[in-house]
């Protein structure tokens, strides 16, 4: 079954992975009914329906409220246990869905990284007709590494580390040359620089923010953390 959901859009959910890890509002909701494992930004629920499956406690279905634009793409995000981080992550990605106006159902599931429940859910995707999986933190992306790699749907990595360093991408010029389009937590800062450059061959002056502890931090819009 060949992905429908195109290259244009993979490139916009790897730029929602990065945003995910800069922009994250950190002040979650008190989100009812929802298993402990998965938590989000307070405002989602705005625009966003939150379901958790009655009988299977590891998954959520999340859709769009209002007027649908059509056919929605659907998006597999598999988990590997809970985390703040993941929080933040999920809930920069509906953000983002929204602001871009992606009519897109997401399941979530939390396979605790059991080999019977992976292959479960990715069954399960290719059935339905999925177009998109998020491997959310480094242990999903290198399970769907081992698991799914050459696979027919298209794999964007969230949360994870350098895809180099780990040994899943040969280097940072090559591409994967697979089904996954990675991000990273930690690339090294010369290949950060010389994307930057890149991007921005005349620029003069770069600031950087450096956070006191782990605790992600979130800008609110008068510039304060």
């Amino acid at each position: 079954m060949a992905s429908s959901f195109g290259a244009a859009n993979i490139h916009s959910t790897v730029i929602v992975c990065a945003a995910a890890l800069l922009l994250g509002n950190s002040v979650l909701a008190d989100e009812r009914g929802a298993p402990k494992w998965f938590r989000y930004g307070a405002g989602i629920e705005q625009n966003w329906q939150v379901v958790p499956d009655p009988v299977r406690l590891d998954r959520i279905a999340i859709s769009p409220k209002g007027d649908r634009s059509g056919a929605a793409r659907r998006v597999l995000v598999m988990y590997p246990r809970p985390s703040s981080a993941y929080n933040i992550a999920i809930t920069k990605i509906l953000q983002v869905f929204q602001a871009k106006l992606i009519d897109t159902e997401l399941t979530i599931i939390n396979f605790e990284m059991d080999d019977q429940r992976g292959i479960e859910a990715l069954r399960f995707a290719e059935n339905q007709g999925f177009d998109l999986i998020f491997g959310m933190g480094s242990e999903s992306t290198a399970w769907l590494y081992d698991n799914y790699r050459g696979g027919a749907m298209p794999v964007v990595s969230v949360c994870s580390k350098d895809p180099v360093q780990l040994g899943q991408m040969r280097d940072y010029k090559s591409g994967s040359n697979s089904n996954f389009a990675f991000t990273s937590l930690n690339v090294p800062v010369e290949v950060q620089m010389a994307y930057v450059k890149d991007l921005s061959p005349d620029l003069k002056n770069l600031a950087v923010l450096e956070a006191v502890s782990k605790r992600l931090a979130r800008v609110d819009g008068r510039g304060e953390v």
